[in-house]
């Protein structure tokens, strides 16, 4: 991982993108898939700083895949970090279905008031391409659930 830390943009990517071709299933050891997934939030941070939002949003979903079983138990921030990054790569390159299904995945395993803020706020502006009453009043909803009237 240090190598993936390391300013080479170029490698990271390589070898990031190999990794995704194969997929989960060519990984014998299932214990690398989270080891994997944060690869790939190191390659989308990397995207994001040149403006590749949309390369940045397929290393997010394949971060994503690479995810073990109960992986909101089991890595619940590095979870959070990739479907909300994923969210607002999603935001960016306005594909509001991907962002309503990875906000709507955040919302069902969120643990605390912080996170259920931040993925509140990219799902409301979301909503504002569609629709801005629509995103007015799931603003609305989010604060009486947090007990704010």
């Amino acid at each position: 991982t240090s190598l993936l830390k390391s300013g080479n943009s170029s490698f990271l990517f390589t070898a990031v993108t190999q990794l995704n071709h194969g997929g989960p299933k060519a990984v014998q050891n299932k214990e690398h898939y989270s080891l994997i997934a944060r690869s790939n939030l190191i390659a989308a941070k990397r995207a994001i700083e040149m403006s590749e939002f949309s390369s940045a949003f397929d290393y997010l979903d394949n971060g994503i895949t690479f995810l073990p079983k109960k992986h909101w138990k089991t890595e619940y921030e590095l979870s959070l970090e990739l479907y909300n990054l994923a969210a607002k790569c999603a935001l960016i390159i306005k594909d509001l279905t991907s962002l309503t299904i990875l906000c709507g995945e955040v919302s069902k395993n969120i643990r605390n008031r912080d996170d259920v803020l931040y993925t509140s706020f990219i799902t409301m502006s979301g909503m504002m391409h569609i629709n801005s009453t629509m995103s007015i009043q799931h603003g609305l909803t989010m604060l009486r659930r947090l007990g704010i009237d």
